[in-house]
């Protein structure tokens, strides 16, 4: 994380600012506001052309934006997806277990 600038912004109806990640304590204390009626055109809104990543992780349960752009896609669920633009990953339930257990798997007293 040394070399690279992270931010990550919270979104339904309203933005709600981006916050800078420095390192990786800092996910852990990561604020996470809003709470559902979802509008992806605030979202897109709040990037900027001069950020060379965007990535919007979803379930998925919105109307696609107006707006075209290189963003990728995060979905955790099964909802499809067709934005106007970008790369959309899928993540079902297998994956999100398979991520758990791979994140809670304790290897020489540190997990991984």
């Amino acid at each position: 994380m040394s070399n690279a600038s992270v931010k990550v912004g919270c979104f339904d109806t309203v933005f709600y600012g981006f916050t800078e990640i420095k390192d990786v304590t800092d996910i852990d204390s990561l604020p996470f506001y809003g709470g559902g009626g979802t509008d992806f055109n605030i979202a897109v809104n709040a990037f900027t052309n001069r950020v060379e990543n965007k990535i919007i992780f979803t379930d998925g349960l919105s109307t696609m934006p107006s707006t075209s752009m290189d963003i990728i896609w995060v979905v955790f669920g099964n909802q499809k997806i067709n934005p106007p633009g970008g790369r959309v990953i899928y993540i079902d339930s297998d994956d999100l277990n398979n991520l758990y257990n791979y994140i809670s798997f304790e290897t020489k007293g540190k997990i991984r």
